[in-house]
C-alpha cells in the first residue's frame, strides 16, 4: 500500500483514496525531525517515516503556530517528500501579502490595498469609507471588520492595533455576487455564496453550483498555472456592473459546496500528480 501522511485532513479522504496507508496526523499535536535525509512524524500512534503528504492545513493566526507551520513546509520541501499542493504554491498562499503579490503577478484583477505594518501604525492611515480592515492571513472572514464611518474606524483601530501583526485596508464594494471557482487539476466547478451579511465567506447561508463567466474561469485557471498548483480555489465578487475582482486564492481549498466529481478529482490528482500512481 501507498503510503500517505494527511496534514489536517478531512475525514472523507479515506472514502476517494481506497487502497493507500493513510496516516492522518494534526500539525498542532506532532513533532517532526529531517534526519539523513528522511522526515519522520511523532504523534499518539508513534513515530513513522514520512514518504508523501497531503497538506491540508488550513490558515493559522499570527503566532508560534504560523510560523511552525511555515517550517515544517520547508522541512517537507528539503526532504525531498512528494507534496500536494506542491510546498511552492502553499508557501505563496500561506501569507495574504505573498498572495496578492502572485494575483498581482499573473495579471488577475484584484482590489487595490493599503499596509499597516509595525506597532499602532494603522492609526498613520486615512481610510476612505467604506473600507474592509483585514488583519495578517486569516481567512473566512476571521480578523475582518468593516468601517463605513469614522466613528466605526475609530472602534476597530485598537482591534487591529492588538492584533501583533500587519494590517491591509481594501475599499468595500457593493457586490451582486461572491463567487469560489474550485480548480483540480484540469476540471474546474464554481458555486455562488450568499450570505444574511457583507462576509460571503463566514455567514454563509447557501451555497449553489454554477456556471461562473468565463473571465472568472480565465483568471481562476491562470492563477492555477502561475502556482503551478494542483488545486486552488479562487474567490471572486462580482459588481453591479460585471466586473469581478479577485479577494483570494487558497491552495488548500476546502470542497464545502461542491460535488463529488471535486473530491475524486483531487483524489486523483493526489494518485497521479504527487506518488505517480494512476487511479
Amino acid at each position: 500500500m501507498i503510503p500517505l501522511t494527511i496534514i489536517n485532513g478531512e475525514a472523507w479522504w479515506a472514502d476517494f483514496l481506497p487502497g493507500m496507508d493513510l496516516h492522518p496526523v494534526r500539525i498542532q499535536e506532532c513533532k517532526w525531525v529531517l534526519q539523513s535525509n528522511k522526515l519522520f512524524v511523532w504523534d499518539r500512534s508513534g513515530c513513522r517515516e514520512v514518504r508523501g503528504v497531503l497538506w491540508r492545513v488550513g490558515a493559522l493566526g499570527p503566532g508560534s503556530e504560523n510560523g511552525e507551520a511555515r517550517a515544517l513546509m520547508e522541512t517537507i520541501a528539503a526532504a525531498r517528500v512528494p507534496c500536494t499542493n506542491n510546498i511552492l504554491s502553499l508557501l505563496r498562499c500561506h501569507d495574504r501579502l505573498a498572495m496578492r503579490n502572485e494575483v498581482l503577478a499573473a495579471n488577475a484583477p484584484l482590489l487595490p490595498c493599503d499596509i499597516a505594518l509595525g506597532p499602532r501604525a494603522i492609526e498613520n492611515i486615512k481610510p476612505i469609507f467604506p473600507v474592509v480592515l483585514k488583519v495578517g492571513s486569516h481567512h473566512g472572514g476571521v480578523g475582518k471588520a468593516l468601517a463605513r464611518n469614522e466613528e466605526e474606524w475609530l472602534d476597530i483601530i485598537d482591534m487591529a492595533a492588538a492584533a501583533g501583526t500587519y494590517v491591509t485596508l481594501e475599499p468595500y464594494i457593493e457586490y451582486k455576487r461572491d463567487v469560489r471557482v474550485l480548480t483540480v487539476g484540469e476540471s474546474m466547478w464554481a458555486v455562488s455564496r450568499k450570505s444574511a451579511d457583507w462576509k460571503a465567506s463566514r455567514s454563509t447561508e447557501s451555497l449553489e453550483v454554477i456556471r461562473p463567466p468565463a473571465d472568472m474561469l480565465l483568471h481562476a485557471r491562470r492563477l492555477q498555472e502561475h502556482l503551478q498548483a494542483d488545486m486552488l480555489a479562487t474567490d471572486f465578487l462580482e459588481d453591479e456592473n460585471g466586473s469581478c475582482y479577485v479577494l483570494e486564492v487558497d491552495a488548500t481549498p476546502s470542497f464545502t459546496g461542491f460535488p463529488d466529481a471535486a473530491r475524486e478529482a483531487a483524489a486523483a490528482v493526489v494518485r497521479q500528480r504527487l506518488l505517480g500512481v494512476r487511479g
